[in-house]
Parts: structure tokens; sequence; C-alpha cells
């Protein structure tokens, strides 16, 4: 049996204290796996994503996802509908969630990480017009042909259908730039960001053929709800957006 060395043992200890005393209170709320706790955990250890009140500490789920979750609760029967949908690089937090969507046909995809379809974003393997639904989160900023994939997320959407996508986005840029976020770190291949979008990305996504509207979900909760929720405006001034449902339709 491999023994850890005291600094990881130390470390194990604190992480396992910071999760008992987020979860042991009432004053959060995680719409994903529902349940409460005293707080979120802090996220992101880089300039562009650090922020407090973030993590749920039961589920894993970030802002991003808890907002995703109100998004499709609110807009779609998830009981009733029956839908083809394709969620490229799933979280777990809301797999676990898609999955017991019982009328869903659920697929997921991914190249590099474990998913039930090995596919590459800009050569998929599906036919036209296939899905209802396509989820698409924090993963067009990693693909050196963004538009190829996104024109592809356009070929297999059905007529009518939905595409969600979510990326960062810098809201002080008018066009989107090159490079990753300052200060990111160098990751494994297949996990950089190599782009960062500015106020233009509808004109992207619009460009492929999609009808685009943009949704910020937290403006649609009270100050409270936010709090709740772990989705208020976060204090870090570098903080670039990434909670902005692009919700794009194929005519």
């Amino acid at each position: 049996m491999r023994i850890p060395t005291p600094t990881k043992f130390y470390a194990r200890c604190r992480r396992a204290l910071a999760l008992t005393h987020a979860r042991s209170g009432t004053s959060r709320y995680c719409v994903c796996c529902d349940r409460r706790s005293r707080r979120f955990l802090p996220m992101g250890d880089y300039e562009y994503n650090r922020r407090e009140d973030a993590k749920c500490p039961w589920c894993g789920s970030l802002e991003r996802h808890r907002l995703l979750w109100r998004f499709l609760s609110n807009t779609f029967d998830l009981a009733e509908n029956t839908f083809e949908v394709l969620h490229f690089a799933p979280e777990p937090c809301l797999e676990r969630l898609f999955q017991h969507c019982t009328k869903w046909r659920y697929l997921t995809a991914d190249l590099y990480a474990p998913a039930m379809a090995e596919e590459d974003i800009t050569q998929l393997s599906f036919d036209a017009d296939r899905f209802d639904l396509i989820i698409c989160s924090h993963t067009l900023d990693h693909i050196p042909d963004d538009r190829k994939a996104m024109s592809e997320i356009f070929r297999v959407l059905k007529p009518g259908g939905v595409a969600l996508i979510i990326s960062l986005v810098d809201p002080s840029l008018s066009q989107t730039r090159s490079g990753p976020p300052s200060g990111a770190p160098a990751r494994e291949r297949g996990h950089e960001c190599i782009r960062i979008y500015g106020n233009d990305l509808p004109e992207h996504l619009a460009a492929v053929g999609f009808q685009v509207n943009v949704i910020d979900v937290a403006k649609e909760l009270t100050r409270e709800e936010q709090i709740l929720w772990g989705v208020a405006p976060k204090s870090n001034p570098t903080l670039l957006r990434h909670s902005d449902i692009h919700v794009c339709r194929k005519p």
C-alpha cells in the first residue's frame, strides 16, 4: 500500500475539513443535486477565473452548470419531450441529470475524455439533421478550426433544433482574439484554451446559419436567488464571462 507523504496527507485533511464545513449549513442551494450547503467552494487558480462561492461541495457543479440546468428546466418539458440530445465534453454533474431524462435519447461525445462516442467536433460522423438539442459548453474556445465545428453542429442539428453554446467571453473585446487568457496555465494536449471570444461570438454563430439569442440566465433571478444559487456577480474585476448561454436555433 502506498503511504502518502506528510504534505499530501495534510492537503487531503484540509480538503476534507473544507468540504465538511461547506456542507454543514443551508444558506446555499444547488439545483443540480438538490442539496443545501453553508457555502460554495472557491474556484480557479488564475486571474481570469478566480472567484469565491462557485463550486458545489456535494456534486461539483459550477455557476454555469446550475444556470444551464435552470434554463433547460424552464424552457423544455424534460419529463415529456422526446429529444435526440448530443452533449459535447459532458460535465459529470450535468451528465447524471441528463441520464434521468427518460424520454431523451442522450449521447455524449469527446475526442480526448471518456464519453459514449469518440468524435472530432470538426468532423462528426453523425447524419445531417439528427439531433433536437446539442449542448456545447467551454469547447469551441479549445478548437483550432472553430468555424468548422460550428458548421458541423449546424449540420447535425434538426431544422427547428437548438444548440446551446457556452464559452469564455471577454466583454471588453469587440472582436475575438487568438491566444489563451492572461495567466492561463499550460495544459495537456487537447485542453489548451486557444482563443478568447469577444462580443462578436453571436456573429460567428450566425455566419454558419444559426438564429442566435444570448441569454444571461442569472439576470432572471432575484438578488436573493442569485446569492442562494452562488451565481451573484463576482468581485474579481478581470473575470471573463462564462455564464451567458448562446441559444442557437437552426431555421
